[in-house]
């Protein structure tokens, strides 16, 4: 599972940090899909060595995504359901299960927390470099273009941090 961890570790990284976003040229590198194969190729592997087992949140998550695979015939736009549910939502339901997989300790709980809460500081101050003092502030890139979403992400980090600074045991990888 220590495979599958990295790999949801770089998935993860990829997807925060965004080098795209930073750098133009390297937009057009998928990296978090890249990363993304990692995990699941180690899922594919567990399941193939027989050391695959299903927690029950997976399970209930396996339920509810097909509970909404039955319902696309019924929506009012079959087609669109369709691909939302096989071409964006299917890989958010294979990085949970992973995660839920391979984050069994909490050395490995705090090194996802840390990883957020870094690439919520680096896109805040970039935010505020970048903040004209006109209007609302926008995140830098194309992940947080809408200021809702940046302002979501960061006061749920927020919290994430606070945490970390008050804990009692020292929050370090």
């Amino acid at each position: 599972m220590t495979f599958g961890y990295v790999g949801v570790w770089l998935f993860l990284f990829f997807y925060y940090f965004r080098p795209g976003d930073f750098y133009e040229p390297l937009l057009s590198i998928p990296f978090a899909k890249i990363a993304g194969v990692i995990p699941a190729l180690a899922l594919v592997i567990a399941f193939l060595t027989g050391n695959f087992k299903l927690r029950r949140e997976s399970k209930l998550l396996l339920i509810l995504y097909a509970d909404l695979c039955l319902c696309i015939p019924f929506s009012g736009w079959p087609g669109g359901s369709f691909m939302l549910m096989f071409y964006d939502f299917s890989k958010v339901i294979l990085i949970i299960i992973v995660l839920m997989m391979v984050t069994n300790t909490f050395t490995r709980m705090r090194r996802l927390l840390l990883l957020q809460i870094g690439a919520m500081v680096l896109l805040a101050a970039t935010s505020l470099l970048s903040y004209s003092g006109k209007g609302r502030m926008f995140g830098e890139g194309h992940a947080f273009a809408d200021p809702n979403d940046l302002a979501l992400n960061v006061v749920h980090v927020i919290d994430l941090a606070k945490a970390a600074l008050e804990s009692k045991k020292p929050f370090k990888p």
